[in-house]
């Protein structure tokens, strides 16, 4: 272990700050959404989506393959995914994942939406 790396993990006053990460090729290699994307196997898989708003609570979209849930931890994204009015499309990326036993696409950052 190098010493930056043990100070990450054991000087109190070393700034505990992630990395940025870096996702153009999970973008450029995603699928699109599908009726099979909703499998185990595709947990945190990134996908493209397009469909409309049917619901905003919680946030659903239609799909010409099924409803998904989206959700974002971006503060910019969530006001921009729950400001959209019903049957209003939305187009983009999100990363497969679960919560509270549903389907949802967790859309990383601003420019994952189109």
């Amino acid at each position: 272990m190098d010493e930056r790396s043990w100070r990450l993990r054991h000087d109190p006053s070393e700034p505990k700050t992630g990395r940025p990460v870096d996702y153009s090729k999970l973008l450029a290699e995603a699928s699109p959404f599908s009726a099979d994307s909703t499998q185990p196997e595709n947990l945190g898989k990134v996908f493209q989506f397009k469909g409309r708003i049917v619901e905003t609570k919680p946030l659903t979209l239609d799909t010409e393959h099924g409803r998904i849930r989206a959700w974002s931890f971006h503060d910019e994204v969530r006001k921009r995914l729950f400001g959209a009015k019903d049957n209003e499309p939305l187009i983009g990326h999100g990363r497969l994942t679960r919560y509270r036993g549903n389907w949802q696409l967790i859309v990383e950052k601003p420019d994952w939406l189109e």
